[in-house]
């Protein structure tokens, strides 16, 4: 069985963040991710575009 998990937020309040919490959000996500792989349970973790950028 497999799963799918998806954080989302509202833009604007990452944009809000400090530096210092942006820097904090970042390397606590990606360390979450590096512990999945080495467990073995990720497939992929992918950002998805800015609502400034993207299309639909």
């Amino acid at each position: 069985m497999k799963y799918v998990l998806l954080v989302y937020g509202e833009e604007k309040d990452l944009y809000a963040l400090t530096p210092k919490r942006a820097a904090r959000l970042d390397a606590d996500s990606l360390a979450y991710d590096r512990e999945l792989e080495r467990q073995g349970k990720l497939i992929i973790a992918q950002a998805l575009q800015s609502v400034k950028t993207s299309k639909s």
